[in-house]
């Protein structure tokens, strides 16, 4: 496995704490900048963003270790919509610039990079799991 899509799988791997810190009733939640309940936090839908995220990410950190070809779909796909998200709730111009900057670095090492797209290629071994 390359270096860079180790440190991505690894990246994806860390966000399943998410899970456990978006249903706990923990007192660290903030919804615009403001302190809020654990209810606040999900009527606001961070919460099951945050719940969501925490399920997804790992899935697609199961993907790289196994290299199918959907998880660098998925993974770019995720920050592609972190990108719509920043243009249609009218976010901060530094979020969607951020946001677009790691979007097409993360899909172009993805899709681009002769290690990575050896990696993902299908092999006698890892096509029929």
């Amino acid at each position: 496995m390359p270096g860079g899509l180790r440190f991505l799988t690894t990246v994806c791997f860390v966000f399943a704490s998410f899970v456990p810190f978006s249903i706990l009733p923990l007192d660290v939640y903030f919804v615009d900048g403001e302190p809020a309940s654990l209810g606040e936090f999900w009527r606001s839908g961070v919460g099951p963003l945050m719940f969501l995220t925490g399920i997804v990410l790992p899935v697609i950190g199961y993907g790289f270790i196994r290299a199918r070809p959907w998880a660098r779909y998925l993974f770019s796909g995720f920050w592609f919509l972190g990108l719509i998200k920043g243009v249609v709730f009218f976010q901060s111009i530094g979020y969607i610039l951020t946001a677009f900057v790691i979007t097409v670095l993360v899909t172009s090492y993805l899709f681009w990079n002769s290690n990575v797209r050896t990696y993902f290629r299908p092999t006698r071994f890892n096509s029929s799991d």
